[in-house]
């Protein structure tokens, strides 16, 4: 028999159905195994686990069949110690079981630094080391002093601050600054159309401070 008779035989037609067949069954068998390994359109939108105590995380996760790593504390102020204050991935997120999800919670307390030395520094030069330091720049109280815009005092609470002294990150430090010894006056600058921080700096630059601020409800911007 030849090649070409042998082609048009039955033998070798109904092996090759076979065995198209067998390629195409062991295609579908494989599709299924895969759609059941990764739980193909089977997934679940997270919620907003910020504010949640671990335990209510936990539980809804292994309602769920996710998995769960606290990864990180952090101190955000607002929050009770303990609560979850972030996670990933963020809420609203299609996550399929078995995956994980990483969270990070509010630490008991701020987390404590050393406070900078800021005295004989420049008011801006000061701004900046609070700012790099996770401070924040509270009030500016001017005494008349030789040394014109320079830190004569550092302030947490009406306590005087030691450099080195550890404080919780984010407080507020209120300066006391030199004015000069002279009773020159300084024209007010024009304040308005600015924003309360840049009027508040171009005010620090003439050695003025800001006293009350009134907020009028009936201004509206378009």
């Amino acid at each position: 028999m030849d090649i070409k008779e042998f082609l048009k035989s039955k033998v070798f037609i109904k092996h090759s159905l076979i065995a198209i067949s067998s390629f195409i069954l062991l295609i579908i068998i494989s599709l299924q195994i895969l759609r059941w390994y990764t739980f193909h359109g089977e997934s679940e939108a997270l919620p907003s686990f910020t504010g949640w105590t671990p335990e209510k995380a936990a539980a809804f996760c292994d309602e769920n069949q996710f998995k769960l790593i606290i990864v990180d504390s952090v101190y955000v102020k607002g929050f009770l110690p303990g609560v979850i204050v972030d996670q990933s991935p963020d809420s609203g997120f299609h996550v399929k079981k078995n995956r994980t999800i990483y969270l990070t919670i509010n630490a008991q307390e701020a987390e404590k630094i050393a406070m900078p030395n800021l005295v004989d520094l420049s008011l801006r030069q000061a701004k900046s080391t609070l700012e790099h330091r996770g401070l924040i720049l509270g009030s500016i109280d001017y005494k008349p002093d030789m040394a014109i815009g320079i830190v004569l005092k550092q302030n947490l609470n009406g306590e005087i601050l030691s450099p080195g002294m550890l404080i919780p990150k984010g407080s507020i430090i209120d300066l006391t600054v030199g004015s000069g010894l002279s009773d020159e006056k300084a024209p007010v600058p024009s304040l308005q159309g600015l924003s309360l921080n840049m009027a508040n700096d171009l005010v620090s630059s003439q050695y003025l401070r800001i006293g009350l601020v009134f907020y009028d409800d009936e201004i509206t911007f378009t």
